[in-house]
């Protein structure tokens, strides 16, 4: 699906286990109400498009895995009610909470991670295994361990940390965010897996290609010239799960 989501329910009421994957959100993601178990996974998020509330909200266990922010703006923008779950495996420019918020952040790469962080800004949320911009002397309230820190200067060398990260080169939108064959980002998740969206145990799809097979091929024995009122054709599939 390509376009805006909003997930609204009345303030009486709660709305459980929505799962949204292999989406393009191309304007706004917003939550209103009260949401439960609530999971994005392998979408890709337009320009300065961030998951956000819509005024009072509350959301628990909001789990966001392996998802992409063009604009590596922030991919998770909240000013609301109290707000639980995890950020993992994502490529973005950070995340931006209100200390109603509580969030357990691991294996992402972070471009513009905000210097406040731990202050007045995601201060109770627990930052492990990220790949971070900057210096860890910008983060000095960060709260957390095993982060990686790559100076500014390296990581906008491009072909560093991704192939096509800052140039985009001749890389699609989402393809340039793969990691470097020499990448900082290799192998220092949790568990030793990869950061970034195109790591963990559910990496990001390219282009966003959905789970249902595709016909790479069509053919058929008699091509252009059948006999009678009949024609074989025969498909070639592949699975995208």
């Amino acid at each position: 699906m390509e376009g805006n989501i909003q997930i609204c329910v009345n303030a009486s009421s709660n709305l459980s286990n929505i799962e949204i994957h292999r989406c393009y959100i191309t304007s706004s993601f917003s939550l209103n109400g009260t949401t439960l178990n609530t999971k994005v996974y392998n979408c890709l998020f337009g320009n300065s498009v961030s998951i956000s509330n819509n005024g009072a909200a509350t959301s628990t266990n909001l789990h966001i895995y392996n998802c992409i922010s063009l604009s590596v703006s922030d991919i998770l923008s909240w000013s609301g009610n109290n707000l639980t779950g995890e950020l993992v495996n994502s490529t973005c420019g950070g995340l931006n909470v209100n200390n109603a918020s509580s969030m357990v952040v691991f294996n992402n790469i972070f471009v513009n991670l905000n210097p406040s962080s731990g202050n007045s800004v995601n201060q109770n949320c627990i930052f492990n295994n990220n790949l971070i911009r900057g210096l860890s002397s910008s983060y000095p309230s960060l709260v957390g361990s095993s982060n990686v820190y790559v100076p500014t200067s390296t990581f906008d060398m491009t072909g560093n940390v991704m192939v096509g990260y800052p140039s985009q080169l001749t890389y699609s939108a989402d393809a340039r965010f793969q990691l470097s064959a020499s990448s900082p980002a290799i192998g220092i998740g949790l568990g030793g897996v990869n950061a970034g969206a195109y790591g963990g145990t559910l990496p990001y799809k390219l282009s966003g290609i959905s789970t249902i097979p595709t016909i790479y091929k069509i053919s058929s024995p008699q091509r252009n010239n059948p006999s009678g009122n009949t024609i074989t054709i025969n498909f070639s599939t592949k699975g995208n799960n």
